[in-house]
């Protein structure tokens, strides 16, 4: 199934290209993020330190250009929709996704439970 692995990675590595697109220091923001950013940050760093072929292949599988239309189209609405469409967005999102939002809402919980993943201490704190 494609979108289980063209979506995220497609969204995870769009991510990393605005960050490191930006004039924003990435340091700062891994600092700063709270625990869902810096968990979508920790994954994007996964997938860039692995093999950069696997992840191409998985662009390049049947279906996956749609996926990635898709996808940004659906960034596109967050920027037109109104409080209300949003809001009408993200009710037929949780009835259309309602057997997974309650086991994948308690996995998040989980992760964020500890204040999501740690940012490692930077150089300077760790020398003194």
């Amino acid at each position: 199934m494609a979108v289980t692995q063209v979506l995220p990675h497609a969204a995870l590595l769009a991510v990393a290209s605005v960050l490191a697109s930006s004039s924003i220091d990435p340091a700062l923001v891994w600092r700063l993020a709270p625990p869902p950013a810096r968990t979508v940050l920790a994954c994007a760093a996964r997938i860039l330190e692995a093999n950069p072929h696997v992840y191409a292949d998985i662009q390049r599988a049947d279906g996956a250009a749609e996926i990635r239309a898709r996808l940004a189209d659906g960034v596109l609405a967050l920027g037109t929709d109104t409080t209300g469409e949003l809001a009408e967005r993200l009710t037929a999102l949780r009835g259309s996704l309602s057997e997974i939002v309650a086991p994948a809402a308690a996995l998040a919980a989980e992760l964020f439970e500890h204040d999501g993943p740690t940012a490692p201490a930077s150089r300077a704190e760790s020398d003194s």
